[in-house]
């Protein structure tokens, strides 16, 4: 495989996580966009949120600006990429738990659904343009990630894929409407 389809396969399945997660957050009935799933959980916009203050950090990042902050000692974030990140990659799931870093944590009250989905659209755009930019210009860029330390640019758009597909198993999945026949 070339490296250049790679990180297009990579990219398509990528898109096709965010348009599962887009589909599904569209889906959410207004009256439900911020009632949150539990007690300490997210609602569906604090969801929605996460993943677009996620992409606009790494877009920041593989641009050259502030990096997310470091979590853990470095002894930590070693053991965190050499056990955790291969069971991430093996089985396309994250831990459920783990508490977001500060910097990518929702408000309360974030935004409406058309708002915070345009949003969300316009990041992963972004993200998917600079990820394209930084893997013809310098495909052994490397992307700060709290807890891994740093990536690949194939590692993080592996991550992000799986990440949103993550948050998309939090969002209410609404059963279609059958009338019954009397």
């Amino acid at each position: 495989m070339t490296p250049a389809r790679s990180i297009t396969n990579l990219l398509a399945n990528h898109a096709a996580a965010v348009s599962e997660f887009v589909a599904r957050a569209a889906a959410v009935p207004a009256s439900q966009w911020d009632v949150a799933r539990g007690d300490g959980k997210w609602s569906p916009a604090q969801e929605t949120k996460h993943l677009a203050l996620g992409y606009e950090a790494f877009v920041r990042d593989l641009r050259g600006g502030t990096r997310l902050r470091l979590k853990g000692r470095w002894w930590q974030r070693q053991l965190w990429r050499w056990r955790a990140l291969p069971r991430i990659f093996a089985t396309d799931r994250l831990p459920t738990g783990v508490r977001a870093p500060r910097e990518v944590r929702p408000s309360e009250r974030p935004g409406d659904q058309s708002t915070l989905l345009a949003e969300l659209h316009a990041q992963v755009s972004e993200f998917e343009a600079a990820i394209v930019n930084a893997e013809e210009t310098e495909p052994r860029r490397r992307v700060t990630h709290p807890y891994f330390s740093v990536l690949s640019l194939r590692e993080l758009v592996k991550l992000c894929t799986v990440h949103a597909r993550h948050h998309m198993a939090f969002l209410p999945v609404l059963q279609p409407f059958v009338a019954e026949n009397r």
